[in-house]
């Protein structure tokens, strides 16, 4: 389960005196629970949520768009400018799609989304500890 690997690896940063940010998680509220749980148990709090707001026809045009370096070793990782295609090629592979974001796929994704993780977001707004970020706003480069 998600949250086990979540719950470990907080513990290995807290015993390196060092913080950490989790992408995705947790996604159902039995791991909500499990990680809320392991928190409390050690005096650390509230986890912190932060919830990036894209509706779905945003967040479908964006996974459509979105480039990955595909490797057969399986250390796929975004494309985003000239030296991460490069980087790519070095690496022997190739820029492409990931099969999650073909658009059926995405639409399920969103109906679980929907389903099992929402709970989530409303139990922590009711909370009071969710921070919600407008994810449509453009993101600033360098």
């Amino acid at each position: 389960m998600a949250a086990e690997i979540v719950t470990t690896a907080v513990q290995e940063y807290l015993e390196r005196d060092q913080g950490l940010i989790f992408d995705g998680t947790p996604r159902t509220v039995r791991e909500a629970q499990i990680v809320d749980d392991f928190f409390t148990e050690r005096g650390l709090g509230n986890p912190l949520p932060i919830l990036l707001t894209v509706d779905k026809d945003e967040m479908t045009r964006r996974n459509a768009e979105r480039q990955f370096c595909l490797t057969s070793r399986g250390d796929d990782f975004p494309v985003v400018t000239q030296e991460d295609q490069e980087r790519c090629r070095e690496m022997g592979g190739t820029v492409g799609r990931r099969p999650d974001d073909d658009p059926e796929k995405l639409a399920t994704r969103w109906s679980e989304f929907l389903e099992q993780t929402q709970p989530v977001i409303e139990q922590y707004r009711e909370q009071g500890i969710l921070k919600e970020v407008d994810g449509i706003r453009s993101v600033a480069r360098s």
